[in-house]
Formats: structure tokens, sequence, C-alpha cells
């Protein structure tokens, strides 16, 4: 072993299929009842013992049968970190060959993948960015390719964490995550509208609220999206952390509520 490493354990991430469902796992799992086929290793090996962690695995169905998975891993390294992550689609019977989606060499934080039935595919992802900390990440698969990296997040010099992504059937999306504002988390929203992203703003409480966190997001069938995150009641100048949390949601208006 080099000097400077610490030898880790890569392990594979199968899937069992089904006729109605997609399991993504990072173990090797024995199928129980039901129609379970597999499992499957789908994972891209780096063949490498300096491999630390796995990022957790994510699945989404674009059509009836078919679905998109996310994986990736992350390798620290004294002198560098590194991390990619990686897509790849299950066509209905196989599994296509995996693609990596990010656009640099960033540790890979979290993700997370959403579609809707008419093959829209957005994938989000917390990286860290060349030089600038924790970044916001955005791609789309248009069923042929999946498409270059976006940064999505404010760009307010400030990180940003735990991206959520939800697709309504139109193709629209929204992204929600928490990005500091240098004193503490606010909460973000940015739209897809099928072609561009909007631009990130903040929906959170604001005015006398303190950090917001656990953002999610979702769409119903009419294209109507509602965010809820949670925020500390006070600024951080008036009590910090003991103030207490509330759930928080967003109306069509953008206004935040309690």
């Amino acid at each position: 072993m080099e000097e400077g490493y610490t030898k880790g354990i890569s392990i594979p991430v199968h899937a069992l299929i089904s006729l109605t469902a997609v399991l993504v796992m990072l173990v090797c799992a024995s199928a129980r009842g039901g129609n379970w086929v597999g499992p499957e290793i789908i994972e891209t090996d780096p063949k490498t013992n300096r491999i630390l962690t796995q990022h957790e695995p994510r699945v989404s169905f674009y059509q009836q049968g078919k679905a998109i998975a996310l994986f990736g891993w992350n390798r620290f390294d004294l002198n560098e970190d590194i991390g990619h992550l990686y897509g790849r689609v299950f066509g209905g019977s196989r599994w296509s060959e995996a693609e990596r989606i990010d656009g640099h060499t960033g540790i890979i934080w979290s993700s997370q993948v959403a579609s809707n039935s008419i093959g829209n595919v957005i994938a989000v992802f917390e990286q860290d960015g060349p030089g600038a900390g924790h970044r916001i990440y955005a791609t789309v698969w248009n069923r042929v390719a999946i498409g270059g990296p976006s940064i999505i997040d404010a760009g307010t010099g400030h990180e940003s964490y735990d991206p959520q992504i939800a697709v309504d059937n139109r193709g629209n999306a929204i992204s929600v995550f928490s990005q500091s504002d240098g004193d503490y988390g606010r909460i973000y929203a940015n739209r897809w509208n099928g072609s561009k992203w909007e631009g990130a703003e903040i929906i959170d409480a604001s005015t006398g609220y303190g950090a917001g966190y656990g953002p999610e997001i979702a769409f119903d069938s009419d294209g109507n999206a509602i965010a809820v995150f949670g925020q500390v009641d006070r600024p951080i100048s008036e009590g910090g952390v003991c103030g207490y949390m509330r759930t928080t949601g967003t109306d069509q208006s953008g206004r935040a509520q309690r």
C-alpha cells in the first residue's frame, strides 16, 4: 500500500429487477418472493484499492419498465480527493454502459434523480468545485445522452448542500437546496423550464428567522409545486440554535408560509 493512502473496500453496486421495480443495492442480497431477478453488478469499478466510500445509489423510472440509476465513488487522498458520479440506463431488459455525469474530480457528497412518464430525467448533485467548496450541479438526460453538468446554485461564494429535485408531467423541474450566506444556511430554488435553468432564488422566511435546512420539493399532476424545509425560529444573533424549529412551505406566490 502506498504511503498516504488508507486501504478501503470497494462494495459493488447491484441491481435486483422485478416486473415492476428496480432496486439498487450497495450489497448483494437474495431475492425473497415476488419476481425479483438478480442481483446484477451495475457499477463502474475503478479497479483500485484506494477507495474509502461508495456514494449512495439512486434510481428513478422514466417510462414503464425503464429506469436510470446513479452511483459513484470517492477516493480520499492526502494530496488530492477525487470523486465521480455515473448514470446507467435500464431499458427494460438490460443496462446500458455507465456514463460519467460529473464534470471534474471533486468529492461527491449527495445526489438525487427525478423523472416523469414521458422520459424527462434530471439529476442534481453536490460536489466539491475546483477551488470553490461544495457546489450544486444538475444534468439533464434527453433519452439519447446525458448532458454535461451545469452549476445551479446561487454562486454567492459560499458552500451549498442537500440538493433535491422534482419533475412535473410537462418536463419542467425545480431543484431546492441549502446555501450559506456567510452566517447560516438559506433555502434556494432553481427552476428548469424545459430548456434552461432560470436562476436560484431564496424561498425561505428570511427576515426574523435563522438557518434553513433539509429542503424537499414535490409536484402534483397539474404542475403545482410545494417546497418544505426546516428553519430556526430566531436569527443567530438572537439566540442561535436555541430557537425551536418549524416546518415551512412555499405557496404558488413564492411566499414562505408557516
